[in-house]
């Protein structure tokens, strides 16, 4: 309700939100933007660099802007952005934390612990991004099996869960 009060979600023509709805990679990057970019801005990015991006594609302008921002890495680093595929927790915390302008990498790395059963080498690509989102309240350890998930596919809940948790803490409300 908080993201849809904000224009942040909107939910489908039938009034539903699908909650269990899996999220692909090109629906994520939208769900980042949108919010963040006005959509002029979006309209200069019509072509894309990827060698997976049909033209035309909608989401292009989203994953465009996206990598000329640093959200995303593109060409040559990665020649394919495979947005079909469903996105994965630390993918989905990369690309959100990047776009709120956030540094993961100079914010509290001096801690470089085990943060849960499988998140325990702080020399991995998406450890800063865990910590940080473990130290905004963005996501915890589950309480049950005394893990992350980093791997774990979101669906529309998940992904609107931890954008509602980022934005009360950038507010100073969590």
């Amino acid at each position: 309700e908080y993201l849809r009060q904000r224009g942040i979600v909107a939910g489908y023509p039938d009034g539903t939100f699908k909650p269990d709805n899996k999220v692909n990679r090109a629906e994520a990057m939208k769900f980042i933007l949108a919010p963040l970019v006005e959509q002029s801005e979006l309209e200069q990015y019509t072509e894309s660099g990827y060698n997976d991006i049909a033209e035309g594609a909608w989401f292009i302008p989203y994953v465009e802007y996206g990598r000329a921002q640093g959200i995303v890495d593109g060409p040559d680093k990665k020649p394919s952005f495979l947005g079909a595929n469903p996105v994965i927790k630390v993918e989905f915390l990369k690309m959100l934390e990047l776009a709120h302008g956030i540094d993961p990498h100079g914010m509290y790395s001096e801690i470089r612990l085990p943060l849960a059963d499988d998140v325990t080498n702080p020399d991995e690509w998406f450890y800063p991004y865990i910590r940080y989102a473990i130290t905004a309240s963005m996501t915890m350890i589950s309480p049950q099996s005394g893990t992350l998930g980093p791997a774990r596919q979101l669906s529309r809940a998940d992904t609107a869960v931890l954008l509602h948790r980022l934005l009360l803490y950038k507010e100073g409300r969590r």
